[in-house]
């Protein structure tokens, strides 16, 4: 996959990010890696978006647990400001915990990922979840497609269901 659309990890853990990268490296994922260390940073970069300052990223990976603004903050002030088009969120943590899943389910996000223990299982993950969003990314204008259709049809069959109700009506 080629494009000009970052990969974006938000965590705050010094540690994490640099695991990230390698990861990336290892992963040879043809997409820029942005690494923001806190919600804040990742609402002030999706604000570049609006304005072209900074590409939408094609899947953003958030860490739940950062002090100031946790994940679930951060990802729900995102859906409000942006309001267009969001790109694909997990979140990553390293909590396994069901009200944790609930609540990502809840939100709206792609899921909740755990986080690896290598920077190899990492690697696999991002390549994972990379060719996840890009197969959704195809697939939209053929739903979108489809689901016009359906409407069309729909509309087309009462349509002509209520022209056939009149004309019967009128015969009598």
């Amino acid at each position: 996959m080629t494009t000009d659309r970052p990969l974006v990890i938000v965590d705050d853990s010094v540690d994490d990010l640099f695991f990230a990268k390698r990861a990336h490296r290892l992963s040879r994922l043809d997409l820029p890696l942005v690494c923001l260390k806190s919600g804040d940073a990742m609402l002030a970069w999706m604000r570049g978006t609006k304005n072209g300052k900074n590409d939408m990223p094609a899947v953003i990976l958030l860490d739940i647990n950062m002090p100031a603004m946790d994940g679930f903050s951060a990802y729900e002030r995102m859906v409000t400001e942006t309001r267009t088009e969001s790109p694909p969120v997990w979140f990553l943590t390293g909590s396994d915990a069901r009200s944790d899943i609930d609540r990502a389910k809840a939100l709206g996000a792609r899921g909740l990922l755990t986080k690896p223990d290598s920077v190899r299982s990492l690697a696999r993950l991002l390549r994972e979840v990379v060719q996840l969003a890009s197969m959704e990314k195809a697939a939209e204008p053929y739903v979108t497609d489809s689901v016009h259709a359906h409407k069309a049809a729909a509309a087309a069959s009462s349509s002509a269901a209520g022209m056939g109700a009149s004309s019967a009506q009128s015969e009598k």
